[in-house]
């Protein structure tokens, strides 16, 4: 039985639902959600017996090379601090827990320190989170305990990343940083200090072989780091950065580093040695995610996420799309009403369909708006509704991967209850092979609220 075929019947009464909720869009939705499939939908009360639940991550945690979740929750009134965890399948068939799991759990606005990693490079993942002032790593498999080792500062929590320091083509290295003044490079064998960096950090520590040499530099608020902690350059940047994307915008062969600042209201583009070569000045800079948005150009596009300065119920933000130069290609015009139409987040989705191009997935719109797919040209793909149980909109998370193994990726949206995964309901063209999970997956080990890379 295929994993479609599971999930669909796990999930029968749920599509009969949204089926029925459907019917009742006008004929503009209809046709933009014509392609979206409701394939699973979970009940974290349920399952658990909680509804305050922070995280959810993705791996293969047992080799049966389907993707599984790790969800979690901080503990109460403990700021990222991880207190409970529960490993299930995508199906919510509980794997292992950790903690106990209870209704006092706050919705959080920042990162939670805790990915899912092959850390060890031995084909099995590893849960690795923060709890006090401790590093834990945990055996994907079973929960069972490997290893601890002490944060470099009792403030080192704020984000979490892996990344390929040694050269050896494996990201083996612990990144952790504070809200927003160091970083630290860790040994994963013994939490060791192997370098660190004070400065203007940003909201999280990106690691990319940015000069193409086989390691991994980092990319760091405004500043590049080599992977031996040597700073490479300090861009003459305001405030800090909330969002970060690289890729050859031109074609040239080089790498761009786009950098949304917060504080300085800026969209930026810097080359690799760190010298600007556009500016954008906006309200307020939140996000930046780079691809190939308008494939009938030979270059790829900017996109931006403005939040705006009307942080009242009647604020709204606007995405906009620029050009690889700065030219501004198309801006986001929202008519829609309702409260919290001003906390977005935006990410850049690829294999939605068989079309040869990258999608923006926008979710956290405010009101009653839907989570939805757009297009560099601003038009909707797909939408996928999902439930307002009178929890904080800001709570809503995303994250997409392929779950169902045909080469097109599924979308999955939770909150503090509830888990929602959409597929692209059009039967796949062509033949493929099932993708190997155990394989390493940026975009799922190093998962942050600020999403916008790889």
């Amino acid at each position: 039985m295929t994993v479609r075929f599971r999930l669909i019947l796990f999930s029968l009464i749920s599509t009969t639902l949204f089926l029925i909720s459907t019917a009742n869009l006008s004929a503009s939705d209809s046709k933009a959600e014509s392609e979206a499939e409701l394939i699973s939908k979970l009940d974290l009360k349920e399952i658990t017996g909680s509804e305050w639940w922070n995280e959810v991550r993705l791996a293969d945690l047992t080799g049966d090379n389907q993707l599984d979740m790790v969800v979690a929750a901080q503990r109460p009134g403990e700021m990222q601090n991880v207190g409970t965890i529960y490993a299930m399948d995508i199906e919510g068939n509980i794997l292992w827990t950790l903690g106990e799991p209870n209704e006092e759990h706050e919705a959080i606005y920042h990162d939670m320190p805790i990915q899912v990693h092959d850390l060890n490079n031995d084909g099995n993942p590893e849960v690795v989170y923060i709890d006090g002032e401790e590093i834990h790593i945990l055996n994907g498999r079973t929960g069972e305990l490997i290893r601890t080792g002490p944060l470099p500062d009792s403030d080192a929590r704020d984000g979490m990343s892996f990344a390929d320091f040694n050269g050896d083509g494996h990201r083996g290295n612990i990144v952790v940083k504070t809200r927003y003044t160091q970083v630290w490079a860790l040994d994963p064998e013994d939490f060791s200090v192997m370098w660190t960096y004070e400065g203007t950090v940003g909201h999280y520590p990106w690691p990319h072989d940015v000069r193409q040499n086989g390691y991994d530099e980092l990319v760091i608020g405004h500043a590049l780091i080599a992977h031996d902690g040597k700073v490479l350059w300090e861009a003459d940047l305001p405030g800090h950065a909330d969002g970060v994307g690289i890729l050859d915008l031109n074609g040239d062969g080089n790498l761009e580093i786009a950098v949304a600042t917060c504080g300085g209201a800026t969209f930026n583009v810097l080359n690799v040695e760190g010298d600007i070569l556009w500016t954008e000045p906006t309200r307020h800079a939140q996000h930046m995610i780079v691809g190939n948005f308008r494939p009938d150009t030979e270059t790829k596009e900017v996109v931006g996420l403005d939040r705006g300065t009307d942080r009242s119920l009647e604020g709204q933000d606007r995405i906009i799309v620029y050009s690889h130069d700065g030219e501004e290609l198309w801006r986001e015009e929202r008519t829609d009403e309702g409260p919290e139409r001003w906390l977005s987040i935006i990410s850049r989705m690829s294999n939605w369909d068989q079309e040869d191009r990258d999608l923006i997935l926008a979710y956290r719109r405010g009101a009653d708006r839907k989570p939805e797919l757009r297009d560099g040209y601003g038009g909707t793909v797909a939408q996928f509704p999902f439930p307002d149980l009178s929890l904080p909109n800001r709570a809503q998370r995303a994250q997409h991967a392929d779950i169902l193994g045909d080469p097109r990726s599924e979308v999955l949206i939770w909150n503090a209850r509830w888990i929602y995964v959409y597929g692209n309901g059009e039967e796949y063209a062509g033949s493929y092979e099932e993708p190997d999970r155990s394989l390493p997956n940026p975009r799922l080990h190093n998962y942050t609220h600020y999403i916008g890379m790889p």
